[in-house]
């Protein structure tokens, strides 16, 4: 892990395996050090996305869980982003197919069930 051009995952992964509290600081130190290193503007707001997703991790109960609700935000930043470039393409050619709003997924038919009476067993 000193070489830090080069990632190597299995160097991190034993560390996590073998001494987790040490791998924790240096997960923190290695992603600080690389945030101190990006342009101010880059920096600030990759300083506050690492803070949701240290507080994402916190909230979580596993590291399945944990994972899953980072993918989520990742995709949610995607897609507004998505969004945001699909409103400049219409500022900038309105007959563009990028222009376009994005179709809603279908929604589901909600089906009503009878209500049950009497007691199961």
């Amino acid at each position: 892990m000193k070489n830090e051009s080069h990632f190597d995952f299995d160097a991190w992964m034993a560390l996590a395996k073998t001494d987790p509290d040490a791998f924790e600081a240096q997960r923190t130190a290695f992603l600080n050090r690389f945030i101190s290193d990006l342009p101010e503007r880059a920096r600030q707001r990759l300083t506050r996305v690492q803070w949701r997703v240290d507080m994402e991790r916190q909230r979580c109960k596993n590291p399945i869980e944990s994972a899953t609700r980072i993918y989520d935000m990742m995709w949610d930043s995607l897609s507004q982003t998505h969004e945001e470039l699909c409103g400049l393409v219409a500022l900038i050619d309105p007959d563009s197919e990028y222009a376009k709003p994005s179709i809603p997924a279908p929604k589901a038919k909600v089906l009503r069930f009878a209500e049950r009476t009497g007691t199961e067993s």
